[in-house]
């Protein structure tokens, strides 16, 4: 047996929200029929994120909830990172079924082959917020990219419709050109009237102009005034 546990997930997807409290839910079910397990929880960035009990115990067969959390909520900009973070799980045999933290954490600190390495799941951070951050500067690499494809799927029409308008202002083609992608509504309008086209105009960037004429976006001659 190469593992005790397994995660539930591939990968932990933690919402970042601006000057709240950031947290993700992922689950550890135990393998073993007979024997319970201790599990460890690390994360390579220790600083930044922690757990509520790092060290637990899962009878057999059980399935435990774990959360995980941003230890230091941000009002600017989140703390992305290329490869992105990872949380370790490691896990050993408890032949007893019970046993104190500072047993659990004497366990872990040995290494050993009685330590298995059960899974290393990476952490993304997903959301409008994300791909807010994201737009400035606007500059296309894998960096970006990778990180924009994470947090884009989380979002839904109306915050992929707010982001492509702020794309199209700042005149960020490459985020403009994922965001129609993924769903945002080109036809939509802002609280003064004006269209995604307008605001790609008055940003002056022709290649955002570009990518929404290649998706289809049209002009409102009746409403869209783009010369005065």
């Amino acid at each position: 047996m190469d593992r005790l546990v397994k995660p539930d997930v591939k990968e932990v997807n933690l919402t970042f929200t601006r000057g709240q409290k950031c947290t993700a839910t992922f689950r550890l079910t135990n393998l073993m029929h007979t024997m319970s397990v201790a599990v460890s929880l690390t994360t390579t960035n220790p600083s930044l994120f922690s757990f509520t009990h790092p060290f637990s115990i899962l009878p057999p067969l059980s399935t435990l909830s774990f959360t995980l959390f941003l230890s230091q909520p941000s009002d600017h900009h989140p703390p992305l990172s290329t490869p992105p973070d990872t949380i370790l799980v490691r896990s050993s045999m408890l032949p007893t079924g019970k046993a104190h933290q500072d047993d659990l954490r004497r366990l872990f600190s040995k290494p050993g082959p009685h330590v298995f390495k059960d899974a290393t799941i990476p952490i993304s951070f997903v959301g409008p917020h994300i791909v807010e951050s994201l737009l400035s500067p606007p500059s296309k690499t894998l960096e970006i990219a990778f990180l924009l494809s994470k947090a884009i799927v989380w979002c839904d029409e109306s915050q992929l419709t707010s982001l492509l308008r702020s794309a199209s202002m700042i005149g960020n083609s490459c985020i403009a050109s994922a965001l129609i992608e993924a769903g945002a509504d080109l036809s939509s309008r802002d609280s003064d009237g004006r269209s995604v086209m307008s605001l790609a105009v008055r940003s002056g960037n022709i290649d955002v102009i570009q990518v929404l004429i290649e998706s289809g976006c049209t002009i409102d001659n009746s409403a869209d005034l783009f010369l005065h």
